[in-house]
């Protein structure tokens, strides 16, 4: 499946004078998929929920269980500078009225219930260039541990997390716009709203624009024993924009960033984060 659907990018050049230049960039939705071993329809679902496993009962599965992988289509425009920073990106997800979990809480592992985002990485036979969502789920699934496929990684060590909800560091924490637990009308978006002075965040993105695909994980550290439950996360996808049964104002999972001119050039090299 790819869903053709857009949404706006803003590169902004600055300078001295008191306007500035800017420039609209399309970024494309490949695909929107709930990574999880027992989704049969890969890439066609309405909505994924987002969970974890505790330790106990993930001896042959993943401890993030429940994901959501989301992948943009970036270009940017002929006449874009050459030389920029990334001053703000944000990811938004949605999810439906009937929400009803409540984010700080603690799991009881003492794991604190919130929405993060992670970058995906892909491994043979799979590549981000040729993903399209509906590929066989590759990852534990109840008759052994074994790696995911494409995975989430750390924002300070790049290690893999599909087993560490303990001591990963998330690119990211969801902030839930207008949210009351079990007192919505309708959907809500969920903001992942990026420190971009961060230098990893900022190649990562660098990265994204140079390569033209962006692709990322979305988790949650809520642990449940029923899926499809109001006590967690359940991010909505292309195919649930008019279902009016999850709300009337979903939209389908956007990426926005904002880039501006700099005086001093860039180069790969003041930017290399992997030495």
């Amino acid at each position: 499946m790819r869903v053709i659907l857009f949404t706006i990018l803003t590169l902004a050049a600055l300078s001295p004078a008191a306007t500035s230049q800017t420039w609209n960039v399309d970024a494309t939705l490949l695909s929107d998929r709930w990574q999880y071993p027992f989704n049969f329809t890969p890439g066609s679902r309405q909505s994924g929920p987002l969970f974890i496993l505790n330790a106990t009962d993930a001896e042959n599965f993943n401890r993030r269980d429940g994901l959501a992988i989301v992948e943009w289509e970036l270009e940017l425009p002929p006449d874009a500078p050459a030389d920029y920073e990334i001053t703000e990106a944000t990811l938004t997800f949605w999810d439906r009225r009937q929400a009803q979990y409540t984010i700080g809480t603690f799991t009881d592992e003492g794991i604190e219930q919130r929405l993060e985002v992670f970058p995906a990485r892909f491994s043979s036979p799979y590549s981000e260039e040729t993903w399209t969502g509906t590929e066989a789920y590759v990852g534990s699934d109840g008759n052994g541990p074994e790696p995911r496929n494409p995975y989430p990684i750390d924002l300070v060590t790049s290690a893999s997390v599909e087993n560490n909800v303990e001591t990963s560091t998330p690119w990211a924490i969801g902030e839930p716009e207008g949210y009351t637990p079990g007192a919505m009308t309708d959907a809500f978006p969920i903001h992942f709203r990026f420190d971009m002075t961060n230098p990893t965040i900022q190649q990562e993105f660098r990265l994204d624009l140079q390569s033209g695909l962006s692709t990322w994980f979305v988790s949650a550290t809520f642990s449940i024993d029923v899926i499809d439950t109001a006590e967690i996360p359940q991010i909505l996808f292309a195919e649930a924009v008019s279902n009016t049964g999850f709300g009337t104002s979903q939209q389908p999972p956007s990426l926005e960033l904002t880039l501006s001119q700099v005086d001093v050039p860039l180069s790969n090299e003041h930017w290399d984060l992997y030495e």
